[in-house]
C-alpha cells in the first residue's frame, strides 16, 4: 500500500527478466490516477566503448547493458484530488502479442490524511513486482 497526499506524483517500480518478451504495463487505473510518465532501465550495466567510435580515436566510455540483465519499468503516476481512497492500480506483465498477462501486481493507493490542495512533490512510493 501507498500513502499519498492528493495532487502528488508517486513511481512504482516492477522488474522482468529481459530478452523474454515480458513488459509490465498498466492494466487498470482507477478515476482520478493518472499515468504521466514511464521509464524502461537495465540494471545490470558495465562500462565500455561507444561502438561507432573511429579506430585510433578516445573512445567514449559509456554503460553498456549486461546481456541477461533485469529490465525495471517505472511508472509515474499522479493522484488528483478528487480520487478515491483505498484505490488499486493494476500491473500486467505479459508479451505485446499475448492478450493475458502471465502476472499481475497491485498497488493498493490511500490517500494521505492532511490538506487536500495539490502539492508538488516527489515520488511518494515504490512498488517491487512480485
Amino acid at each position: 500500500m501507498l500513502e499519498v497526499q492528493a495532487g502528488t506524483a508517486f513511481t512504482v517500480a516492477l522488474q522482468s527478466p529481459s530478452g523474454t518478451g515480458y513488459r509490465w504495463e498498466v492494466m487498470q487505473t482507477p478515476p482520478g490516477i493518472d499515468l504521466v510518465g514511464r521509464e524502461t532501465d537495465v540494471v545490470g550495466r558495465e562500462s565500455g566503448s561507444a561502438p561507432d567510435s573511429p579506430e585510433g580515436s578516445t573512445r567514449a566510455a559509456v554503460a553498456v547493458p549486461v546481456p541477461g540483465s533485469p529490465v525495471v519499468d517505472r511508472f509515474t503516476l499522479r493522484v488528483a484530488a478528487k480520487a478515491e481512497a483505498g484505490t488499486a492500480i493494476v500491473f500486467g506483465l505479459r508479451r505485446s502479442w499475448e492478450a493475458e498477462p502471465v502476472r499481475t501486481h497491485t498497488v493498493t493507493v490511500e490517500l494521505a490524511s492532511g490538506s487536500s490542495e495539490p502539492t508538488n512533490g516527489p515520488a511518494a512510493g515504490h512498488g517491487q513486482g512480485g
